[in-house]
């Protein structure tokens, strides 16, 4: 697990593969499932709210089989999410664009992901979801994903228990103020810029006349 968090894209994409090959190969193995379940998908989730993009989308590809391979008895608390998965069209499927590169294909994922949570309400859902749809708005390079991860965050606080939703909420104080702070630093510099000697007048010169 640890080396999907390498910074060898070579070593984390081979550890993604090994660990989606365990997870299928636990569906039929019973103590493979005790290791699945109480070592590798905690390692999972967490590493979902990752800021780094390629090693956050290596883990969505394992969260992927994991919920291919869910059942009402194995790791159910997943089964639910395979109603985002769509085989036959990979633009479409969550899964497959919630960490993709394009930024339109991750907020076509947050929004259908939203849309699905509000019709659902499905509380297990909503957790497993939620750093997705948060870790953007941690990022200002993510403007363009911004709106949709917004409204999917508030989507899925709809179905959280209130001491999930109060968590949330101090959550995103703290990426407001963050957000807020980096605006200011940003406007300060401009203004000190603007006020420097010379900056912005324009640039005149003296002409003498002929004696």
């Amino acid at each position: 697990c640890s080396i999907m968090r390498d910074d060898d894209a070579t070593l984390r994409d081979a550890a993604a593969r090994g660990l989606r090959a365990f997870v299928k190969a636990s569906c039929t193995v019973d103590h493979l499932q005790d290791i699945a379940r109480d070592d590798l998908i905690p390692h999972i989730l967490d590493a979902l709210a990752l800021a780094d993009d390629s090693r956050r989308r290596a883990h969505v590809t394992v969260l992927a089989v994991i919920v291919d391979s869910s059942t009402a008895t194995y790791l159910p608390r997943f089964a639910a999410l395979q109603q985002l998965r769509d085989a036959s069209n990979r633009d479409i499927d969550v899964f497959e664009n919630v960490a993709h590169l394009q930024a339109h294909r991750r907020a076509r994922a947050l929004a259908k992901a939203a849309a699905w949570i509000t019709s659902v309400k499905d509380e297990e859902s909503a957790k497993i979801l939620l750093p997705l749809a948060l870790q953007p708005l941690s990022d200002a390079s993510k403007e363009a994903v911004h709106s949709d991860a917004a409204k999917c965050v508030g989507c899925l606080a709809g179905a959280l228990p209130w001491s999930r939703y109060a968590a949330l909420l101090k959550t995103l104080t703290t990426v407001i103020d963050r957000q807020a702070g980096a605006v200011d630093r940003f406007s300060s510099k401009k203004k000190t810029a603007t006020a420097a000697p010379g900056a912005g007048s324009p640039s005149t010169s003296v002409r003498y006349s002929s004696p």
